[in-house]
């Protein structure tokens, strides 16, 4: 329109029409007939524009894809459900760019009127944020400004959602570490898959949370644990281990968890519909259980902005003082990580001290004089991506004599050889177990000679999944993988799992205590059956399942999980729980199942053997070796094994091999030597 009189007047009469305003006296224009044209034509694009906004479920960016799904009847503005996915596979680590567009998105959500609840979770199954991404903290930060850019960002997202006038949940659908957590932290409700794993394991990067864990994790955990929520706080933070989901409820860290065939998204979403169809939004007076979860959040980001400096010299001199933490501080100071923990405590008490705000920023900042100190976080994760950091604290001490006495009073433990009728006897809720532990002091696997470095602890009594059952172990066998667990030769076990102990043993003999609701509905096992506990687990849903049975995600129990069956009551999947043999003792029924196991796969699926060929054993005449070559003779096959005398050639003979190489014999014992440790003398 002209910059003339007329051509104001009619673009303000033209933006009254857009915004539904009244147009007042229009006789000011020269033809205002032409308004009801324009009226009608803008009607026609704004139906367009509704029908095509109502059609468009997906929104997709770099890092996110947004999903809006209508709830309830039309209203006269519908109502919506905004779907936030973390896409940033494998892990969903958010990096800069991907905070540059949770903050777009955050102000998209907030702006749009339709939009009354937002569901944020992470793509695939594993994962639902696993933290800031490392190798850019490493790689491309190198001064404390270009460092503060990622904490500044994350604090500017999270704080947005903490104060959006809609609820926000976090659907946590695997692990929530480090920044992932601190995500789920600013969002009003959590919802977690009972395969979530919860932690802030900046620590050991020699690190402090930078994305608010410092200052959200301890207020809210002590806001709904008063007693032990600032010292789990601490622990969790200062330590650097994980949490299951099901702690993390216990604590307060999660308000819902879903179970059996629950999922989180489904829950998460099926609270935000109740909200946005039932509640009324006042919230003096909320009506569902979103509604009320979200006006308590509102009330404790209120009463966080205050500084609590009376907090800091009562309840956290307290805590700081108590001797677990006092050991992790200690454990850390040997492990190189003295200035992380002290930062780390430094950031908390400013931030109770002067406040949410004042402490996020104060946060911010240490976090980037870390991440680029080259004995902080520069050294911290190299060492992780190395495979060479030091290890983690312990999380409490093991259970002493005083202690292990109250149990016993108290029936909670099982005295050594007292009789155990199961359905009859109660299961107690600890046991006597036979371990190598992580030495309380530095958190190293103490390893060592295994007739000092495994101990006998007290830990506590696991229940069974539907498709486990809970042994009561009568006789628990002992293979060569015990003995490597235990010396820690070639590798320690703990840097493959989060466990204070490692309880050995590779099978045995065993009466079913307790079995799961799938393992009673296959019919095959009872409580009270004596059973032979086969050592080797696989997946029970691998694709290879029903195959070589070594094939399907296979592990040996108590080596490559700390779980073995040197303990008073063991978990077991049902497969592994096998008919006695009858004609053998409880000890032979125990420990031959891992031998022949081993027998079938190198026989039949490796090598595939057939009757008329030919093959060579050695160590023929003694335990695997002999019951594979009497597997192979048995299978037409022309055995020649290796032995040692000639006592051992009979008994290779009598088991059905047509030859035996005597390495001891005369003219051969020069070939059968130790090799040399020096490698110039090998030949």
């Amino acid at each position: 329109f002209p910059e003339t009189r007329s051509g104001k007047y009619m673009r303000r009469f033209l933006r009254s029409i857009m915004i539904g305003e009244p147009l007042g006296d229009t006789t000011t224009l020269r033809n205002p007939e032409v308004l009801d044209e324009i009226a009608q034509k803008i009607a026609a694009w704004k139906c367009q524009q509704q029908l095509a906004d109502e059609q468009q479920i997906f929104e997709t960016y770099r890092y996110f894809r947004i999903e809006y799904h209508l709830v309830g009847t039309p209203r006269e503005i519908p109502l919506r459900l905004a779907l936030v996915t973390i896409t940033n596979p494998p892990v969903n680590a958010l990096n800069e760019r991907a905070l540059d567009e949770l903050n777009t998105i955050i102000d998209h959500l907030a702006r749009r009127r339709d939009v009354a609840a937002v569901v944020f979770t992470g793509q695939g199954t594993r994962s639902f944020v696993a933290g800031a991404d490392i190798r850019q903290l490493l790689d491309d930060l190198h001064t404390v400004e270009d460092a503060l850019t990622l904490p500044n960002n994350a604090h500017l997202a999270f704080r947005k959602i903490e104060r959006m006038e809609k609820p926000c949940l976090a659907a946590i659908n695997g692990v929530a570490l480090g920044g992932g957590l601190e995500f789920a932290l600013a969002c009003h409700y959590r919802v977690a898959d009972v395969i979530a794993e919860f932690g802030q394991p900046e620590i050991g990067l020699r690190l402090l949370p930078g994305y608010g864990g410092t200052q959200r994790l301890p207020r809210l955990l002590h806001g709904r644990t008063r007693g032990t929520g600032l010292l789990r706080a601490l622990q969790l933070i200062l330590g650097g281990r994980s949490l299951t989901a099901d702690e993390a409820q216990e604590i307060g860290l999660v308000d819902m968890l879903a179970q059996g065939s629950q999922d989180a998204l489904s829950l998460a979403c099926a609270l935000a519909r109740a909200y946005i169809m039932e509640d009324t939004g006042d919230e003096r007076n909320p009506t569902t259980e979103l509604g009320r979860a979200f006006a308590e959040r509102k009330r404790q980001t209120a009463a966080w902005a205050a500084p609590q400096p009376g907090f800091v010299e009562d309840e956290l001199a307290h805590i700081l003082a108590h001797p677990s933490i006092e050991r992790i501080v200690r454990q850390s100071q040997k492990a190189g990580r003295g200035h992380a923990v002290a930062h780390t405590i430094e950031a908390m008490r400013y931030g109770f001290t002067h406040g949410i705000e004042a402490g996020l920023a104060n946060e911010a900042r240490l976090f980037a004089e870390a991440v680029v100190h080259p004995a902080g976080g520069k050294a911290g994760i190299r060492a992780f991506m190395e495979k060479q950091s030091a290890p983690l604290p312990t999380r409490r001490r093991l259970v002493d004599a005083e202690q292990e006495r109250l149990l016993g009073e108290w029936g909670l433990l099982l005295p050594v050889g007292s009789p155990f009728f199961p359905g009859v006897s109660p299961i107690p809720t600890w046991q006597y177990a036979q371990a190598v532990v992580r030495d309380p002091e530095s958190g190293a696997g103490a390893h060592g000679d295994p007739i000092r470095a495994e101990r006998q602890i007290i830990i506590p009594v696991a229940l069974p999944s539907p498709s486990q059952a809970l042994l009561y172990v009568l006789a628990s066998e002992v293979n060569f993988n015990d003995i490597w667990a235990i010396t820690g030769i070639p590798v320690s076990l703990f840097d493959e799992h989060d466990r204070d102990w490692h309880v050995t043993g590779s099978g045995g003999v065993a009466l079913i205590a307790a079995l799961g609701e799938e393992a009673r509905r296959e019919g095959r096992l009872k409580v009270g059956d004596l059973v032979a506990i086969y050592s080797g687990q696989s997946s029970l849903l691998s694709p290879m399942a029903g195959l070589d049975p070594m094939a399907a995600d296979f592990a040996i129990q108590g080596y490559n999980t700390p779980d073995g069956s040197h303990q008073q009551f063991m978990l077991a999947q049902a497969p592994q729980c096998l008919p006695l043999p009858p004609d053998m003792s409880l000890e032979a029924a125990g420990s031959f199942m891992l031998s022949l196991g081993t027998i079938y796969r190198a026989l039949f699926t490796t090598l595939r053997i057939r009757a008329g060929r030919t093959i060579f054993i050695e160590g023929a005449a003694t335990g695997t070796g002999l019951d594979a070559a009497r597997t192979a003779a048995r299978n037409g096959m022309d055995v020649i094994g290796l032995v040692s005398s000639p006592e051992r050639e009979a008994t290779l003979h009598k088991a059905g091999a047509r030859g035996t190489v005597n390495r001891l014999a005369p003219g051969l014992a020069h070939c059968f030597t130790r090799v040399p440790s020096d490698p110039e003398l090998w030949r």
